[in-house]
């Protein structure tokens, strides 16, 4: 167990590090070059690691993948939380560059098909956040059932919809009140 408590890494390429087993919960990382780093049962100080996060997104996505899993195993939510949407927001800015051809590394690497499989992987992004935020924000998830409920209904109590409805004998539509009823 290395004690590295209070180091300070100011503009250090750490490119390709790994930290094992070691105390960095005071150290700082100022401007430092931290692709495809790995911290393996290390304490952390998340918040100085989240400011010299790569500038990539590809990249940046990696490293906060690998914080989450760690926040995560340390059972730390809030923390967790807060990372996994760093780490998602980082995923939608690459599929959009991707999309948007936004540089010289997308053009290379990113033909019409990638495009078009990375705008749906976007679109499926937005609207997974815009649902159920991702099964963070309980709200979300509740605003867009109730949303479902109200369009089951109204799409029940349509005309072209007919019913049996138990205790009597004709076919016949719902009210709007009697089709909300059933549809929860």
């Amino acid at each position: 167990y290395v004690n590295l408590r209070y180091a300070v890494f100011d503009r250090v390429n750490l490119t390709g590090s790994w930290f094992v087993a070691c105390n960095l919960e005071h150290a700082r990382f100022e401007n430092c070059v931290l692709w495809y780093v790995v911290f393996e049962r290390c304490e952390l100080n998340y918040e100085s690691i989240l400011r010299s996060s790569p500038a990539e997104k590809n990249i940046r996505r990696r490293l906060l993948r690998v914080l989450r899993i760690k926040v995560a195993a340390l059972v730390e939510k809030e923390a967790a939380d807060r990372i996994l949407l760093l780490e998602l927001q980082a995923e939608r800015e690459h599929l959009r560059d991707a999309v948007r051809h936004a540089s010289d590394y997308y053009k290379e690497r990113y033909d019409a098909v990638d495009r078009v499989i990375a705008a749906l992987k976007l679109a499926g992004h937005y609207v997974r956040f815009l649902v159920w935020g991702y099964g963070l924000y309980v709200s979300r998830l509740m605003l867009s059932a109730t949303a479902l409920l109200l369009l089951l209904s109204t799409l029940a109590s349509r005309d072209t919809f007919t019913f049996n409805v138990a205790a009597e004998n004709q076919v016949r539509g719902l009210s709007w009140a009697e089709s909300f009823y059933f549809c929860t």
